[in-house]
């Protein structure tokens, strides 16, 4: 898991002072690259095979917006790996935890030589996963706060429904 602190800036806000929509993906697109910046094993395997993740589907459920000035945190787990394709989940929370923003991302993995979609071994990849690769989580890494609609847990826990 990797993690960045932010404190919403005017320029990121609309005029209603919330977070702009683009903005938020921004966000949670920057924390995912520095944690492939940060994991030097999963980054040194892509290198040294020409290889490259291609995002190709992310499901993105807001609860509510953060507003300017506000801080907030975005984090990111690689929670699972097949062999065409890599899963993370972002999420972002305000001060007192409670969740924001969550977000399911999908991406293939691009052979930049032969410029074609490629398997690789998950076993190989040198990535430690917030998830056994028998599907259970390990921990409630997504939960929700206290008093949350029994909807929006089971939104937040569920897995993307495009696999």
């Amino acid at each position: 898991m990797y993690g960045m602190t932010t404190r919403i800036p005017f320029v990121h806000a609309g005029d209603d002072g919330l977070l702009k929509l683009h903005e938020a993906v921004a966000m949670m697109m920057n924390v995912c690259q520095s944690q492939d910046s940060q994991e030097t094993a999963f980054r040194d395997y892509l290198a040294s095979r020409h290889l490259a993740v291609f995002l190709f589907s992310m499901q993105l459920d807001i609860f509510r917006r953060p507003a300017f000035r506000e801080n907030v945190r975005t984090e990111v787990r690689i929670y699972g790996c097949r062999s065409l394709y890599g899963l993370r989940q972002i999420t972002m929370r305000d001060e007192a935890q409670n969740l924001l923003m969550i977000a399911n991302a999908t991406g293939a993995f691009f052979d930049t030589e032969a410029r074609r979609a490629v398997k690789l071994d998950p076993d190989e990849l040198g990535v430690a996963f917030d998830e056994p690769r028998n599907g259970k989580r390990v921990s409630s890494a997504v939960g929700t706060r206290p008093g949350a609609s029994a909807a929006r847990r089971s939104v937040c826990r569920r897995r993307p429904t495009h696999l």
